[in-house]
């Protein structure tokens, strides 16, 4: 083939390209942003480009013009014609391929409750930007969701030293990913730091009230502060493929190796669903645009180049680690302390389930952590 277009300036669209480059592709290649950033890494802006320890330059991905690709940033995909391989932009740009891949990444989403005015999201650079400057003038926050990104947040922000509430409709933070028990060590984690958590609540209700932000929760009680970020989830960027045909639910559907039923056509990162999974981690980005670069390339990666889902999250002086499945309760599978203890939050979990994959959780246990890591590759 003669040109691949990637859209998307994500770590997953840059992944596919740097990965063609790797295995001896000297096609021309386009890559297309919808920002005006050249490629950069997502993970610090939650942590340490907050705390002001990383700096811009510092989350750039690679040097991408030894590369050698067509950069196009600043330019939002608008549609797609499957059968003649064509994007079109907003900016009146057509790019024609032989090869297409699509990694348009998720975007913030917000409680159709919520004025976008009041409050931060944390999803792009410059969103990063707007809420490190905020932060530095902030003296107490509002974090709404206690998923993986909300208790970053909350984290740094205890870090600056500023007043936290951290709020949550689930009975735990991190509950999409952890068992209840994992999740009370995350709580604990946080509460020990001077987060006040509050489960089982939602924001009913947000406004600015004499020059500060007055938030009501569903437990009966007002918080007055300076700043409020919401943290409640993702959506998928696939709206600028309607009336293209391809099959879009919860992301666009590929089978296991990223291929869409549309020839050509491929999809990787946030905005795919792979085998019927979407996961929004930097492991399966970087993984995905591995196995579509050797799929463009006439290779046949195998199955196993995908490892277990894994997720990483820097709180505090805590690395959390998660790999496979870490949601099922104690009953339902056997659960092997392999090192320390949990009421610590300094462990390694094994859980083991039958007729299930498998699954680990570390709280700062690095070493155990990566030698069980390797005996379940092994296995």
């Amino acid at each position: 083939m003669s040109r691949i277009v990637i859209v998307g300036a994500s770590l997953a669209g840059y992944s596919v390209a740097e990965s063609l480059r790797k295995l001896g592709s000297e096609a021309d290649i386009v890559l297309i942003g919808d920002e005006p950033e050249t490629p950069y890494d997502r993970p610090p802006l939650s942590k340490g480009f907050l705390l002001g320890t990383v700096e811009e330059a510092d989350t750039r991905l690679g040097d991408i013009a030894s590369l050698g690709v067509e950069l196009s940033l600043g330019s939002t995909a608008t549609a797609l014609d499957v059968s003649a391989r064509r994007v079109q932009t907003a900016n009146g740009e057509t790019f024609e391929a032989d090869q297409i891949v699509i990694a348009t990444g998720a975007r913030a989403v917000l409680p159709a409750t919520f004025d976008r005015d009041l409050v931060h999201t944390l999803r792009t650079l410059e969103d990063a930007r707007v809420l490190r400057a905020s932060l530095a003038r902030a003296r107490s926050v509002l974090v709404v969701g206690a998923g993986v990104l909300g208790c970053e947040v909350a984290a740094t922000a205890r870090q600056l030293g500023r007043q936290v509430l951290l709020v949550d409709r689930m009975d735990g933070p991190m509950r999409a990913v952890l068992a209840p028990r994992f999740s009370a060590a995350v709580r604990d984690l946080h509460v020990g730091h001077g987060v006040d958590f509050r489960g089982g609540t939602v924001v009913t209700d947000l406004r600015r009230e004499r020059g500060a932000l007055k938030a009501g929760l569903s437990d009966g009680q007002w918080w007055r502060g300076d700043l409020a970020v919401v943290a409640v989830g993702s959506r998928p960027c696939v709206d600028w493929l309607a009336g293209s045909d391809l099959h879009v639910d919860d992301g666009v559907v590929c089978d296991w190796s990223g291929r869409t039923a549309a020839t050509g056509i491929y999809a990787v990162g946030d905005v795919a669903r792979w085998a019927g999974r979407r996961s929004e981690h930097w492991t399966a980005a970087t993984q995905q645009a591995a196995v579509v670069a050797a799929r463009i390339c006439g290779l046949a990666p195998e199955r196993r180049t995908l490892s277990l889902p894994y997720v990483w999250s820097d709180q505090y002086d805590t690395k959390i680690q998660i790999l496979g499945d870490a949601l099922t309760d104690d009953g339902a599978a056997k659960v092997e302390i392999v090192a320390g203890e949990v009421g610590d939050a300094n462990f390694c979990a094994h859980i083991i389930r039958n007729g299930g994959g498998p699954g680990l959780v570390a709280f700062k246990q690095i070493r155990s952590f990566a030698q069980m890591r390797s005996k379940l590759a092994v296995a």
